[in-house]
């Protein structure tokens, strides 16, 4: 547990406010992608996910806690593996009460949604606040293989679409929306049409409209009132495009929008073996430029 250790203690005046100074302490430790031992950064981080269940008396039987504590622990080791496990502590902590965006169930996309303002909002603002009294770090990236990465990618979409050629099976769980930017990138979506983006949009947030409804009618079963989420709130947040809401269903409309592509790409490519190869192509040739 070693490499667990904070690494370096600077002493922030006083003027420094209290949630400044508690998410730069959190931030200068060690990196999850940093630590060795997975079981201490996958227990670290179910703990978390227990503590803010607890905390919002959230009404969830033991497979959809299994479930959700997999798909955010995912989320955590693709997009979100620069944070610290103090800054998912605290990122959990500031979620549930309220101070990352409103509340809409304990879900996925709201804890992905507490996660990114966390790393994107949160953090800069506090380095910018106490940016005058620390120097910055300076942190030599590790070395990626992006090209190795990028043909995994292709794989895993390949076997996804003979899936469900064979047996109308959609299998590919798109953590961090990653196979979706992929393809993206390869504007592999710019067939889809006008008409079927706008009712995937809507799909999407109607979907987050019914999974808060969901857990609010679970909360009423339970007799948890205090809990239940304001459907009607967040519907006008939505019609108004309020950027907290706008993050939630941004995720949900491009996992439907790949899961579409997936289910109905014969529609717009003829030949699988050939997309593929093309993909691969392109993807050789990125990286030997």
């Amino acid at each position: 547990m070693s490499n667990l250790t904070k690494t370096t203690s600077h002493q922030l005046p006083k003027e420094v406010s209290n949630l400044s100074r508690q998410v730069y302490n959190a931030n200068i430790m060690t990196m999850i992608r940093e630590i060795d031992d997975m079981n201490i950064v996958v227990n670290s981080i179910h703990q978390s996910i227990n503590k803010s269940i607890f905390d919002k008396g959230a009404n969830l039987d033991v497979d959809e806690i299994n479930i959700l504590k997999t798909t955010v622990t995912e989320d955590i080791l693709s997009d979100f593996n620069t944070l610290t496990l103090e800054d998912i502590n605290i990122c959990f902590k500031m979620g549930v009460r309220g101070s990352l965006g409103d509340y809409f169930g304990i879900n996925a996309v709201t804890y992905y949604g507490w996660l990114k303002k966390y790393k994107t909002e949160i953090i800069p603002q506090v380095y910018k606040e106490v940016g005058n009294y620390i120097k910055p770090t300076l942190i030599e990236e590790p070395k990626v293989d992006l090209k190795s990465y990028d043909l995994h990618k292709i794989n895993t979409i390949y076997d996804a679409i003979v899936l469900f050629d064979k047996e109308l099976v959609y299998s590919l769980n798109d953590i961090g929306n990653i196979h979706y930017n992929f393809l993206d990138s390869h504007k592999c979506f710019d067939k889809l049409s006008e008409n079927i983006l706008n009712t995937l949009w809507e799909e999407a947030k109607n979907s987050l409209i019914k999974d808060v409804k969901s857990k609010n009618y679970e909360l009423i079963k339970s007799g948890k009132y205090y809990h239940v989420s304001d459907v009607q709130k967040l519907i006008q947040k939505i019609e108004y495009g309020e950027k907290d809401t706008e993050v939630m269903i941004d995720i949900i409309y491009k996992k439907m929008i790949l899961k579409h592509f997936i289910s109905h790409f014969h529609e717009y490519y003829s030949d699988l073996e050939k997309f593929k190869d093309d993909l691969t192509d392109k993807t050789h040739f990125k990286y030997e430029k």
